[in-house]
């Protein structure tokens, strides 16, 4: 083969990875803008509840109420121990039936208490929004001695602030 063949025979072929090229690009542009969400949610509001212990409020939960697909909720939120101190709370919950089957997780930090992690679980009826629950935790005093502990009681809904 000659030199004039060889680059017009590569002339060719490099006209045609390009319209290749161009063709995915034009095809795949337009999906890359639309905008996918393949784990679609509704969010419902922010929820509030009162946490009692011996009907004496013990804390509260504000918590942004998601949907998810498949009828599963996703809880993100804060949890208010009522003396001030805040941090962050999530869990989940579904809905069973007259019941909404609620697990609640969070941990943090105070100079009295020390390090603590807990998980809520409660059961709430689907007309009221109020029920019981049982939490379990570990809690880190400041001697760093860990000390586990449970505890139940009522949930209420409250106004959020």
């Amino acid at each position: 083969m000659r030199k004039a063949e060889k680059e017009s025979l590569n002339m060719d072929r490099n006209r045609k990875i390009n319209k290749y090229i161009y063709l995915s690009l034009l095809v795949s542009l337009p999906l890359l803008t639309i905008s996918f969400k393949s784990h679609a949610e509704t969010y419902h509001g922010d929820f509030c509840w009162q946490i009692l212990e011996n009907e004496v409020p013990a804390w509260s939960y504000k918590l942004g109420v998601y949907e998810k697909e498949g009828g599963q909720y996703a809880l993100y939120g804060t949890e208010d121990n009522g003396l001030g101190d805040i941090t962050a709370a999530h869990g989940n919950a579904a809905v069973v039936g007259d019941n909404i089957k609620l697990i609640i997780t969070g941990s943090g930090y105070t100079q009295e208490a020390g390090t603590w992690s807990e998980t809520l679980n409660a059961m709430l009826s689907t007309s009221t929004l109020s029920g019981n629950w049982h939490v379990v935790g570990v809690l880190f005093d400041t001697s760093n001695t860990p000390q586990q502990y449970h505890s139940n009681g009522s949930i209420e809904p409250i106004a959020c602030p």
